[in-house]
């Protein structure tokens, strides 16, 4: 059997650990981008307080916002009536917006490092199928343990059915997830490795069927010759085999 494709098998099968080991981490650090460190329900009633214990584990831009769910019917209306138009940069004035805010802050080890005042002029909404999000604020964590805490100061009762949220996630103004070098480049290397992790099984099996193909073949051979055939084949091994030694 070819020493070559015994090597070659191992090689494949070493570069394919390595590969799927490197693949766990960027779909690790991809996953960590779409985390959302804080998505807590709170009530739409003036001074109620949402207080949050929170990791962050990758560092970078976090964004506070406010959630709302508009899949219940004539939900889209009720927060189109309080927000106004939803446009391609946020929400317009065409329809007169609803004055709130909430006040939050940011602490670590009962330091505050970021704090503001979230209201309908703050930027960093978004709108999807399942949820109508307005920003409260924005700030840079790295990575530690922290605590939010948010105050409502001018509620909005009338959307207190559609299961409001203070959610953090990452991301800057109006991007929902991290677009950071280090994530956009993890992203790259996991979609490229699963194709190239595809191309190494598939020559590590054919490397695999080769060799099983060869020791059957071998095996056969040896099967089919006859005992004097099989008397010349020793001797020739043996002198050849004395005469590598003579060499060496």
């Amino acid at each position: 059997m070819p020493i070559t494709l015994i090597l070659l098998r191992k090689i494949l099968k070493a570069i394919a650990i390595t590969l799927t080991v490197i693949m766990i981490i960027d779909l690790a650090i991809v996953l960590e981008a779409e985390r959302k460190p804080v998505e807590a329900g709170f009530n739409m009633q003036a001074g109620s307080e949402i207080k949050e214990d929170f990791w962050v584990l990758l560092g970078g831009w976090y964004k506070l916002k406010m959630d709302f769910d508009r899949t219940e019917p004539g939900s889209y209306q009720a927060l189109q009536s309080v927000f106004g138009n939803f446009g391609s940069h946020g929400p317009t004035v065409e329809i007169q917006r609803r004055p709130y805010s909430v006040a939050w802050e940011i602490a670590s080890n009962g330091k505050v490092i970021a704090a503001g005042i979230g209201d309908e002029k703050t930027r960093g909404g978004h709108l999807s199928k399942s949820e109508w999000g307005r920003g409260l604020g924005e700030f840079q964590l790295p990575f530690g343990q922290y605590q939010l805490k948010a105050v409502i100061t001018a509620p909005l009762p009338e959307l207190a059915d559609l299961n409001p949220e203070i959610v953090i996630s990452g991301g800057q103004e109006g991007a929902k997830t991290f677009q950071s070098p280090l994530v956009v480049v993890s992203v790259y290397i996991f979609l490229a490795g699963m194709l190239f992790l595809w191309w190494i099984l598939g020559a590590y099996w054919l490397a695999v069927s080769l060799i099983w193909f060869l020791r059957r073949y071998r095996s056969r051979s040896v099967q089919t010759m006859s005992p004097n055939q099989l008397k010349q084949s020793d001797v020739k091994s043996a002198v050849q085999g004395v005469i590598n030694q003579r060499k060496l």
